[in-house]
């Protein structure tokens, strides 16, 4: 069975701040295709406006490849 989901931006930095988390398994099961995630440009911006903040030293290709990530895999 498949889940569709809304992943709140707290669950997706968390995740990337800890990998082996509970949030960091959401995102694995989302990269892995076995939970689907929702998201609009909105949702999309907004993944990149917090991600892109100078405290959480990401790059932009590295951003760029989660949301990417998410929009191939999501609906």
């Amino acid at each position: 069975m498949k889940y569709f989901v809304v992943i709140d931006t707290n669950v997706l930095v968390s995740a990337v701040l800890k990998n082996n988390s509970i949030p960091g398994t959401i995102i694995e099961l989302a990269f892995n295709g076995k939970i689907i995630p929702v998201l609009n440009k909105e949702i999309e911006s907004e993944y990149r406006n917090v991600l892109l903040r100078p405290k959480f030293h990401l790059t932009t290709d590295i951003v760029n490849d989660i949301v990417n990530e998410f929009k191939q895999k999501g609906l």
